[in-house]
Parts: C-alpha cells; sequence; structure tokens
C-alpha cells in the first residue's frame, strides 16, 4: 500500500514539472529501483537513467577492512566533482611508487590485447543481447558483454540470457548497477553499486565476474583501489567505435558527431573501427602505453602511440548500435590478422587470469552472504563487527537480520526520498 501511494505521489510531482518517466520497483522488489528514470538534477552525462543505488555503509566497513593500505589506500582520495570524473586519464603511482601501467602497480586497468588479438566488448545489456549471441556465434567469434545490475535484474530474459552467454563461451562482467560516471560518487554508493550488480548476476549463474568496466571510462585510483581491494580488475578500451553517436529515431535520440567531429551514420562507425585497426591505433583514443610508430619502444605514449591488439568498444541497446556491430563483427572474424578473444585474456597484470572470481574468493563469499531486500538500518551509518571470509566457505551475514515483518524495502525507502525532493521542486 506504501509504495502505490508513494509512487502515485511521484507521478504526480512529475506531472507538475511536465517530465516522465519516474523510477520504478525491479520487477524483483528486493532490489532499489531499477527503470530508467528522469533524475531531478541533470548533469553532462544526461538526465534520463536508473537511479543510482544507495550507499550501504557495513558494505564499505567490510571492504576497508581488508584494503591494503600500504600500497593502494583509498580512504584519503577525494571525491572528484561532475566536471572532472577522471576518464580518458590514467593513474598516479601507488603508494610504494610503482607508477600506473608498470609492473608493480596491479590496480591498472586492462586496456589493449596481445598481439594479434581483439576483444569485442558490448556494454549496457542485457537488452539486445541474443541478437548479438547469434551474431557471434553465426561468425563463429567470442565476446564480453558489460552488463548493467538493475538492467540484468528487470529483463524477464536474464536468466535464460546469461546462460546462453556462459554456455556459448562468452564473457560476462560488470558495468555497474546505474551506470553513472563513478568517480563523482561517494565510495558507500560506489561498492553498493559494485555488490549488487554482482549479486544479479551471482544469483544467476552462480559466479561473481572478475572484470568490470567504468560508464563513459570514469575511472581513478580511489575506484581503481577498491576494484583490487574487492579483487575485481577495471577494463576500458584502445578502440572506441562512437557506435552512441548513430541516431535513434524511436528512442528521440538525434544524430551526433563522433569524436572527429564527423555526423555518425552505421557506415561510418564501421569505418572509423576498421581504419583504427588497420592503422593500429584509434587516433581519437591514445592515452594508454604502447607501441612507438615503428614497433621497437614497447612503453610509448604518445599521439602516435600503436598498438598490436585491440579491446573494441561497442554497445547493445539501439538499432543502431546493432547495425554497426552486423558489420564490424564479420570484418573481423574474416581478418586472417587477428583472433577474437575475452577481456581476460588480454589481462597484463593477471596473465591468464579465469573471468569469473574463484567459489572460495572473500569477494565471492562476501556476495554470497547478502540477504535482500535491505533496511533501514542497513543505509545508516555503522561502525560495529564487519563480515569476515571463513576458510570452510561459512560466512556471517552482510547484512542485518530483522525478521520479515521488520524489513523494508530499500526501494520504498528511495521513492519515498524522490517523492518529498521533487514536492520541495513543484
Amino acid at each position: 500500500m506504501l509504495l502505490s501511494v508513494v509512487a502515485a505521489a511521484l507521478s504526480l510531482a512529475f506531472s507538475a514539472r511536465g517530465d516522465s518517466p519516474i523510477a520504478t520497483n525491479c520487477t524483483n522488489t528486493d532490489y532499489p529501483p531499477c527503470t530508467v528514470a528522469l533524475m531531478p538534477i541533470p548533469d553532462q552525462y544526461g538526465s534520463y537513467r536508473i537511479p543510482n543505488a544507495p550507499g550501504v555503509p557495513r558494505w564499505t566497513e567490510f571492504i576497508n577492512s581488508i584494503t591494503d593500505n600500504s600500497t593502494y589506500p583509498w580512504t584519503n582520495i577525494p571525491v572528484r566533482n561532475s566536471s572532472n570524473d577522471g576518464g580518458e586519464t590514467g593513474g598516479g603511482p601507488n603508494a610504494k611508487g610503482f607508477m600506473w601501467g608498470q609492473p608493480g602497480n596491479n590496480a591498472t586497468e586492462v586496456y589493449d590485447c596481445p598481439a594479434g588479438h581483439i576483444a569485442l566488448s558490448f556494454d549496457d545489456g542485457p537488452a539486445l543481447t541474443e541478437d548479438y549471441i547469434a551474431l557471434l556465434s553465426a561468425n563463429k567469434v567470442i565476446g564480453t558483454f558489460f552488463l548493467i545490475g538493475g538492467n540484468v535484474v528487470n529483463n524477464p530474459n536474464a536468466s535464460i540470457i546469461l546462460n546462453k552467454l556462459v554456455n556459448d563461451g562468452h564473457q560476462i562482467a560488470l558495468h555497474t548497477w546505474s551506470h553513472h560516471p563513478v568517480t563523482i560518487w561517494d565510495s558507500d554508493i560506489f561498492i553498493s553499486e559494485t555488490v549488487l550488480t554482482a549479486k544479479a548476476i551471482y544469483d544467476i549463474i552462480g559466479k561473481v565476474p572478475r572484470y568490470w568496466r567504468p560508464p563513459y571510462s570514469s575511472l581513478d585510483d580511489r575506484i581503481r583501489y577498491i576494484l583490487y581491494t574487492m579483487g575485481l580488475r577495471p577494463v576500458v578500451w584502445n578502440v572506441e567505435s562512437d557506435d552512441t553517436t548513430i541516431a535513434e529515431p524511436s528512442a528521440g535520440i538525434p544524430q551526433a558527431e563522433n569524436r572527429q567531429g564527423v555526423l555518425s551514420t552505421v557506415e561510418t562507425v564501421y569505418e572509423h573501427v576498421v581504419s583504427s585497426i588497420q592503422a593500429k591505433r584509434d587516433s581519437t583514443w591514445s592515452y594508454f602505453p604502447g607501441y612507438s610508430p615503428d614497433g621497437t619502444n614497447s612503453t610509448y605514449v604518445g599521439s602516435d602511440t600503436t598498438y598490436k591488439g585491440f579491446v573494441i568498444l561497442e554497445h547493445e541497446v539501439y538499432s543502431g548500435e546493432e547495425a554497426a556491430a552486423d558489420l564490424i563483427v564479420p570484418w573481423i572474424a574474416s581478418n586472417p590478422n587477428y583472433t577474437t578473444t575475452t577481456v581476460n585474456v588480454c589481462d597484463r597484470i593477471m596473465p591468464n587470469a579465469s573471468m569469473y572470481l574463484p567459489d572460495d574468493h572473500y569477494f565471492v563469499q562476501f556476495i554470497k552472504s547478502i540477504t535482500l531486500p535491505l533496511t533501514e538500518d542497513d543505509l545508516n551509518s555503522y561502525s560495529g563487527p564487519v563480515f569476515t571470509p571463513s576458510a570452510s566457505g561459512s560466512t556471517t551475514s552482510a547484512t542485518s537480520t530483522k525478521s520479515g515483518a521488520e524489513r523494508v524495502s530499500v526501494g520504498t525507502m528511495i521513492v519515498a526520498f524522490a517523492a518529498v525532493f521533487l514536492f520541495e521542486l513543484v
């Protein structure tokens, strides 16, 4: 009853502002709201998005308790402001002085592949995933799918899709709960988003993905070090397809210029990917160490850096993105100079790492211990005992243990808070 009253209040508030749609609970109401809504405070990334997950301080306390502060401290790194999200920049040296991108800094992200390998990667699903699975199968290639937690929970076919990805040899990876730029969040929210996405995927395939990608390439050392503490590996790319700049009239998305200042079409996206691979560099995306133009220096950084293997960023939400993939994938599959692979094979820091964390990993144990829905107590500041991983695999609970009558859906609380906020605006 409370949820329906709050939803009606939200609808009235948005109607008064002339805006739509509103956030509603996921199909699985144990989770926070996961439908796309107009956010009350727009930013440069767009106003329509899934609301971010609430922070859960006791989860943050657990991650803090296992942090290697001698090398990868993150609690003292400030949150960035919205005009500087850290995207398209490398990191600094860790606390022991090992530089980003060099041996000894194990928080460095994956950004290219070994010579002769291409990792096709597709963001923001599950959406058109079944079409992409069919496309990859028809061309006998494999890919990595970075999934949004809110989309996983709210997709009625998620179990079929995710298990099909696993069974066909594709890789599933994490892409946050709500697809916001993560460096402008506080650590509670970032950790909560990562945990909820990992749990949503674990509950379907029984595995926690090891690899994680930042929306908008928003990444800094605070986020790198939190991920390192969790045992997760960040992934970016060295070929940007720019497929999100293709017009999508049905969704109200206009045609936009790509990074080269050219109005995008399916054909220009395809041509950009092909020319980048042929030139061994994406001229719009060159901040990672690679090879000098003559191929002799393997730690070269410059506007003319080249690469011998590639991680290609594509998306799987709109028809224009799918149309571009329909051209890109066959070209790569037929290119005798390259073999497709998954992003774990491209990891310089953890060569030969598995796609997923082992079942006895402390972060997997932590995910398995979580009980939803969250309670009001879960959202409050916390300084009590933290989750303790067990060598035997048994765990202590990572959330409070109130009875069912006492438990309150965190989705209900968030919608209620949003309603109050919006009424203040009208």
